[in-house]
């Protein structure tokens, strides 16, 4: 298993990215949404992945981001679900929005359970 850490637009792998196939990629806060094409589309659209992206904090630098065309391999989880209907009134086309909270103890319980749910989704296991 390989493991990518980008906190900031500094540490973005646009190499790793480009060249190497990952099955899923796990992102936070929208790290590396600023990363756009000559077009101006989300660099993320271009790589073959799918994505599993947590919101943990609300009223993120890169939000704006989510208005962009987004790809159908990428996965939205909320830590709350306040959040979530407030993603939904101003970025409708979201294409997969949930909210971590449920049943879990913890939050790292649930983002667990999110990237099985993705996993099993795209039939990935």
């Amino acid at each position: 298993m390989q493991l990518v850490t980008c906190n900031s637009e500094k540490d973005y792998p646009h190499e790793l990215l480009s060249k190497d196939p990952f099955d899923l990629i796990i992102t936070f806060d929208l790290v590396g949404f600023e990363q756009t094409t000559l077009m101006g589309g989300i660099s993320y659209n271009l790589v073959n992945s799918k994505f599993v992206n947590f919101l943990l904090h609300e009223n993120l630098q890169n939000e704006k981001y989510l208005s962009k065309q987004l790809s159908l391999s990428m996965f939205f989880y909320c830590a709350d679900r306040k959040y979530v209907t407030y993603l939904r009134e101003h970025y409708p086309d979201i294409p997969y929005l949930k909210s971590l909270q449920g049943s879990e103890e913890t939050v790292e319980a649930a983002m667990r359970s999110a990237v099985e749910e993705v996993l099993a989704e795209c039939h990935l296991v």
